[in-house]
């Protein structure tokens, strides 16, 4: 391969997905309460109950019938009720979305219309009313933001009632993010001990392990719950696992699991950006241009997606359709691109690798013309070269942007020899 070819664009930027053993576990229920005509019912309650535990939820509707219900744990199934004066209470089973929110809105019927009322769901007789009490505490001060008074009334609750699963599973989460892994460890086995695929259990185990640095043990129990449920929860593990990896420079180990990722949750653009850029480094050209296709067609612009098939058609010699990449490259993030291109080729003039240099640096330039330090940089690259007329442009136009630059001494008496 030539030194035109040698040049790699990999844009800079973090590689990381948000994930948390519990966080995610939200959402929100909101929606407007009315009567028959279509008007708004003022003072109706809206109560969510869970199915699981004696866990009750309630708002008021506002003067435009308007409720909003958070939940603690969207994974359980929950029961809505509303009830107004004068009105039939109307009562069934709803689906709280994971880590969103669902507009469900009602029509009232008046009390004196034909048909029963649903019932409300029933307790849950096995659950201690102390226990119960303590866990709805903790569900109200976590959904306040309270979230030491949460841990310490889901304790209460397991003092009371220590097999309590659903309690388990949420503390287990909490301390997970408070950075006890060990507490989280012990919960986590003991939820397993109970139920062994159970998926709260098993994502705190990982997530302890994890903070523990115990990444083999971990990454076995992350295999299990990709079996379990592949879905963006344990993509998401998956994808942070690979960026360890890569953070190792295990590209092998790396390019797995990205592509886990993908198998799971293709949507997850993240992981084909960065697939893409372990392929480039392994110069895999023609599976990271296939990843970046399909990325450009989930999303036309997306920057990464972009550099990631120039640099897999350069690879590829495919030099024409690399230079119309670039071409929309430069046009999507020019910023980006010129600075990305300007490191390269300043390190590469660095390490005498002055051929490769100037090809970077004539890509920085073209993304920023107005950049004073890549034509300064360029200018010493082509002067290396013995490239006289190309030293004396770019150094001229260095000075000429940047007159004050601790450098521009240095460039002008450059320029002397070339006069």
């Amino acid at each position: 391969m030539t030194a035109r070819r040698r040049t790699a664009l990999l844009l800079a930027g973090g590689l990381a997905l948000a994930a948390t053993a519990w966080g995610q576990a939200q959402g929100r229920v909101t929606g407007k309460i009315l009567d028959p005509q279509g008007e708004p019912i003022e003072g109706a309650t809206v109560t969510l109950e869970a199915q699981e535990i004696l866990l009750e939820v309630t708002d008021t509707t506002n003067r435009k019938g308007r409720y909003t219900i958070a939940v603690v744990d969207a994974t359980k199934g929950y029961t809505i009720t509303i009830s107004a004066e004068g009105f039939q209470t109307h009562s069934q089973p709803i689906d709280v979305p994971l880590g969103d929110a669902l507009r469900a809105d009602f029509t009232l019927a008046p009390a004196g219309a034909t048909g029963a009322p649903t019932p409300r769901a029933e307790e849950t007789p096995e659950v201690s009313k102390a226990a119960a009490e303590a866990y709805n505490a903790g569900a109200e001060a976590y959904n306040a933001g309270d979230i030491g008074t949460a841990i310490a009334k889901f304790e209460e609750a397991l003092t009371e009632q220590p097999d309590l699963l659903p309690a388990l599973e949420i503390l287990g989460g909490l301390y997970v993010e408070g950075g006890r892994f060990d507490e989280a460890m012990a919960v986590g086995e003991k939820i397993l001990a109970a139920d062994p695929d159970n998926l709260a259990g098993l994502t705190v185990r990982f997530d302890a392990l994890t903070g523990l640095g115990r990444h083999d043990e971990a990454d076995a129990l992350l295999e299990r719950l990709f079996e379990l449920d592949p879905g963006r929860e344990t993509a998401v593990r998956l994808f942070n696992d690979g960026v360890t990896a890569l953070q190792a420079n295990d590209l092998d180990a790396a390019a797995a699991r990205f592509e886990q990722v993908i198998q799971a949750t293709p949507e997850i653009k993240e992981a084909y950006q960065a697939v893409g850029r372990v392929y480039i480094q392994q110069k895999r050209y023609d599976v990271a241009l296939e990843r970046a296709d399909q990325l450009l067609e989930m999303d036309p612009g997306n920057v990464t997606g972009l550099s990631v098939r120039y640099d897999a058609l350069r690879g590829l010699d495919r030099d024409e359709e690399a230079d119309a990449a670039f071409k929309i490259l430069t046009e999507a993030d020019p910023e980006a691109v010129g600075e990305a291109f300007f490191k390269q080729g300043r390190e590469m003039f660095e390490n005498g690798a002055t051929e490769s240099a100037i090809v970077a640096l004539e890509k920085a330039v073209e993304a920023r013309p107005d950049h004073a330090r890549t034509h300064y940089y360029l200018g010493l690259s082509y002067a290396s070269a013995g490239n006289n007329e190309g030293a004396k442009t770019h150094l001229s136009r260095f000075v000429e942007l940047a007159p004050d630059d601790p450098e521009a001494p240095t460039a002008q008496e450059m320029l002397k020899y070339y006069d």
